[in-house]
């Protein structure tokens, strides 16, 4: 090469080509039926996993209150006439509650529940016929004080103290004014029974109590609840229409052993398998309650004002109560059962109670039920009831009998056999 002239163009580097970039083609978009599999499949996974959880807790937590019952438990049977009746028995039943956490549901009673051939928690038969002439026969209403769960309850012991009373016990636990009414108007005096007075036990809420429902149905299936009005064209006619008013509540049947196994503590029974979103929804989407109504929803105090509208709610009830007792030539008696708390504080029924207003309206005597334990200290009268519920054991209604029996006796004097 001569110096100072350039490289043969020949010797000469060749630049070196970029790299090509190449880019992926874009993704197909999904088809509108692909998204809709995708979201659902997201979907379900998302509720497996949430409905396993649920029901696996649900399962795993001991009810808040449950019952259980010896044998092959009560009948307790949906009835448009009454609400509801109990046919069998009597088979012992324990009440179970626990507070607030995980521990152990503690025992509140034993006590016992079953019915007559009618359906009524009488320890006798009964029909609308009179069977003892001399006798006085009476229908009585009220509540769980009255038709609950104790082997022997007062309107039975009073008959008891006093042969010549013939008690015919229309009660039963959940009962107030609106299924006195209805049992009133539809089996006394629909079906012709021989009564020569009424009397009305009423416990605390009672008259502010719309009508009843309840099903035992099958095994551990039982549901019960409040018909959200006082309007008795509403009241349902079927067992398939009263079940959008009840709620599922907890009762479980067992053997004598493992009845006894529960009470003592060393076994407790298990929530029957259910889904438990799915349930929820389901009951949602039926209109299914999921708690019974308050039976204290409504103030105290307020049954004379509405009295004052005697055309409807409350006051329509009253009226027809009235109205049917005179058909039947059947005066009426009220009787108020007190509760613990008013027995401690030693307060009788004030001038407002609603249980006064109510025996006004009836045109009947009152007497206040606080009178049966007068004399008693706070720990004597706290004997009377249990320890836990809020209802009087069998000391207590006991007690009550014995007082009232003669109460009832001169209250009636001279009406027995008289029609």
């Amino acid at each position: 090469m001569i110096p100072g002239t350039a490289p043969s163009a020949r010797h000469s580097t060749a630049p070196i080509p970029e790299r090509a970039s190449f880019a992926p083609p874009p993704p197909r978009p999904l088809s509108r039926g692909k998204k809709l599999c995708f979201a659902a499949a997201t979907a379900l996974l998302a509720y497996a996993a949430v409905e396993a959880a649920a029901t696996t807790l649900w399962l795993r937590t001991v009810p808040q209150v449950y019952w259980i019952y010896e044998g092959s438990g009560p009948g307790v049977t949906f009835d448009a006439a009454t609400g509801y009746r109990t046919y069998g028995g009597p088979s012992r039943v324990a009440k179970f509650s626990r507070g607030s956490g995980p521990r152990k549901a503690e025992v509140e009673y034993v006590g016992a529940v079953g019915g007559n051939s009618s359906g009524f928690a009488d320890g006798d038969e009964f029909g609308p016929a009179r069977t003892r002439p001399d006798a006085l026969r009476l229908a009585v209403f009220g509540d769980s004080f009255t038709g609950g769960d104790l082997p022997r309850r007062w309107p039975d012991r009073a008959e008891d103290a006093d042969p010549a009373l013939d008690l015919l016990n229309l009660s039963q636990s959940g009962f107030g004014i609106g299924n006195w009414h209805r049992t009133l108007l539809r089996v006394v005096r629909g079906e012709g029974y021989e009564i020569d007075g009424a009397v009305f036990a009423v416990w605390d809420n009672d008259l502010a109590r719309r009508f009843y429902v309840c099903d035992h149905g099958e095994g551990s299936v039982q549901r019960g609840g409040r018909v959200e009005s006082w309007d008795p064209a509403d009241y349902p006619a079927t067992r398939a229409d009263a079940d959008r008013w009840m709620a599922t509540w907890h009762g479980f049947v067992v053997d004598r052993e493992r009845f006894d196994a529960a009470v003592a503590g060393a076994w407790t029974p298990r929530r029957p398998f259910r889904l438990f979103v799915a349930g929820e929804l389901l009951d949602r989407a039926l209109g299914r309650k999921k708690e019974s109504s308050r039976v204290g929803a409504m103030p105290h105090g307020t049954l004379a004002r509405d009295l004052a509208d005697p055309s409807q709610g409350r006051g329509r009830l009253v009226r027809e109560v009235a109205g049917a007792l005179r058909e039947l030539r059947a005066p009426a008696f009220v009787v108020k059962i007190p509760t613990l708390e008013e027995l401690i504080e030693k307060r009788t029924a004030p001038p407002a109670d609603d249980a006064r207003a109510f025996a006004a309206a009836l045109g009947a005597p009152f007497v206040d039920g606080a009178l049966a334990f007068d004399g008693l200290d706070e720990a004597e009268i706290r004997s009377h009831w249990y320890e836990r519920d809020l209802h009087w054991n069998q000391k207590g209604s006991d007690r009550f009998a014995e007082w009232f029996a003669p109460v009832l006796r001169d209250a009636f004097r001279g009406k027995e056999g008289t029609r």
